[in-house]
C-alpha cells in the first residue's frame, strides 16, 4: 500500500519502485548478450548500462564488456 513503512523505515513504494528498476535493467543487460547470471549482477551494481550499450555496440563481446566494467 502506498505510504505504507517496511520494517527497515523505507516506505514501500521506493523499494518497489527500487526492485522494478533492478528488474529493468537487468533485463537491459540481458538483451545485451549477459548471461543471466551476469545481467543480475550488472543490474545490482552500478555498472553504468549507456557505457556497456557503447561498448557491445563498437564490437566489444560480452564477455570483455563485464571485466571492464566490474
Amino acid at each position: 500500500m502506498r505510504g505504507q513503512r517496511a520494517a527497515a523505515g523505507t516506505p514501500r513504494y521506493i523499494r518497489d519502485e527500487d526492485v522494478r528498476v533492478r528488474h529493468w535493467r537487468r533485463e537491459q543487460f540481458y538483451r545485451l548478450g549477459f548471461s543471466n547470471s551476469d545481467a543480475r549482477t550488472l543490474a545490482n551494481s552500478g555498472a553504468d548500462l549507456t557505457a556497456v550499450r557503447a561498448l557491445i555496440a563498437k564490437g566489444c563481446d560480452p564477455a570483455t564488456a563485464y571485466r571492464i566494467v566490474t
